[in-house]
């Protein structure tokens, strides 16, 4: 199980130089049974991954805060697009990135490459003899920012969601979060889940005063009586994962 993490704070961490291409990943929140997972991703201008097609065992998600990348040599995934591979998905033949991009990613188990022959052809496609059931879909290329909110409660304590991905199993999600300048209110997410947290765009005050600002993250288990989010004086935009405690 992933350890409850009050807040981590970007200026606490060093960036670490990851595939010897000039990428770099600051970890967040790890699952030490699972193996699982998130951190923040940073990519240089001029970047060209050299994996070729090959699958993970376990899911990959991504979110673009800022920049490009381009897996498919047709189509740049951009600020605000998001995308969800169960394991078993043959990607990886085009990876690539013009202007550079920060990039939040979420693995489902330890990070392995296992190159397949091919491929068989320029879209991502499935491999189902390897595939672990998984209840969210693919997802290649969500545009979050075509999408709109869904508003919750009125006047100073007005929040919006919008869900990225979901599990038909569980009902474990990963959505956006975005609380408007002036935000006063109290988000806790659901009593009997874990709440993992990283902010996007802006800061956000917990109840107990903490800020949790641009690159800021937290991991709450329900039992711990984590602090809610109470307030955002600017706006804040956060990705947000609700899961089942394992």
């Amino acid at each position: 199980m992933r350890p409850h993490i009050s807040f981590i704070d970007p200026t606490d961490q060093e960036w670490v130089q990851i595939l010897g291409k000039g990428v770099e990943r600051k970890f967040l929140g790890v699952d030490p049974d699972t193996g699982s997972d998130t951190c923040f991703v940073r990519i240089p201008p001029g970047w060209a991954g050299d994996a070729g097609a090959h699958i993970h065992t376990f899911y990959e998600e991504a979110y673009i805060i800022s920049g490009d990348i381009n897996l498919n040599g047709h189509e740049d995934l951009v600020e605000g697009s998001y995308l969800y591979r169960p394991g078993g998905i043959v990607h990886g033949w085009v990876e690539k990135s013009r202007e550079g991009a920060t990039v939040i990613i979420k693995m489902g188990g330890p990070t392995d490459i296992i190159s397949v022959p091919g491929p068989d052809h320029e879209d991502e496609y499935d491999l189902p003899e390897v595939r672990h059931h998984d209840g969210r879909p693919h997802i290649i290329h969500l545009r979050t920012k075509d999408m709109g909110w869904t508003w919750h409660e009125k006047a100073a304590a007005r929040f919006g969601t919008k869900i990225l991905s979901e599990d038909s199993d569980n009902k474990n999600r990963t959505f956006l979060l975005n609380l408007p300048a002036g935000f006063k209110g109290r988000f806790k997410g659901d009593d009997d889940r874990n709440l993992e947290c990283a902010v996007v765009h802006g800061a956000l005050n917990l109840e107990d005063g903490t800020e949790i600002k641009v690159g800021s993250y937290f991991h709450h288990h329900p039992h711990q009586k984590a602090p809610p989010i109470a307030s955002s004086v600017r706006g804040c935009t956060a990705l947000m994962w609700s899961e089942t405690p394992t």
